[in-house]
């Protein structure tokens, strides 16, 4: 459980450890963040350490494919016993945002999930993102609005988890896709897929209590 105190920002895993998504390994690719929030916005800061091809990605739009080359991602979803919605976002190195409702009945992801996407600036998502050498932070500010209005209620405690998509290998062309051979998919809480990375298994999600 993530204890959340209002106006305090709250460093989740100083150490910048992430494990991946198949077999719960630790990561050699340092991944901090950090929470806070206000009466209208919860913050999700990040710095994505140890990236040796971040000027490699090519997408700039917003809601492209971008979970296909390098992303930070965040799944939110209401605190219940059945998470079956979630909102995914995720954000690249060139600030492009993808914002999407995952509708996802298994809980396991799979051919049954959907997914429906929604307008960013619509739902007024703030998002910034800064380059450096070898690394890249940024800050994703969700609002409450656009949380109450998927959740249909507005609540203080939510399910949430991190993930992300690193480069290990120098594409060879620009329309590059990452591949189990040429990146790794790592997590905040782990999702344990056996066999080939998923991010999208419900019951690794961390409870978010604002307090």
């Amino acid at each position: 459980m993530i204890n959340l105190h209002k106006d305090i920002a709250l460093e989740l895993n100083p150490s910048g450890d992430f494990y991946s998504s198949v077999g719960n390994n630790l990561s050699k690719y340092k991944t901090f963040v950090s929470l806070d929030y206000n009466d209208d916005y919860l913050n999700v800061s990040f710095l994505c350490e140890n990236d040796t091809f971040v000027s490699a990605n090519t997408y700039t739009k917003d809601n492209d494919v971008l979970y296909k080359q390098e992303v930070f991602e965040i799944f939110i979803a209401q605190d219940d016993a059945a998470i079956t919605d979630y909102l995914e976002i995720e954000i690249n190195p060139n600030n492009a945002i993808f914002l999407g409702v995952i509708n996802n009945p298994s809980g396991m992801g799979g051919s049954a999930k959907s997914l429906v996407m929604l307008d960013e600036e619509l739902m007024h998502i703030k998002h910034f993102v800064t380059v450096h050498e070898n690394s890249w932070s940024g800050t994703i500010s969700i609002p409450f609005s656009l949380l109450s209005s998927q959740f249909k209620s507005s609540v203080n405690s939510y399910m949430i988890n991190f993930f992300r998509v690193v480069l290990k290998n120098h594409p060879l062309t620009n329309d590059w896709s990452c591949s189990e051979d040429n990146s790794e998919f790592i997590c905040f809480k782990s999702t344990i897929s056996s066999m080939k990375p998923n991010f999208h298994i419900t019951n690794s999600f961390t409870q978010l209590v604002l307090k």
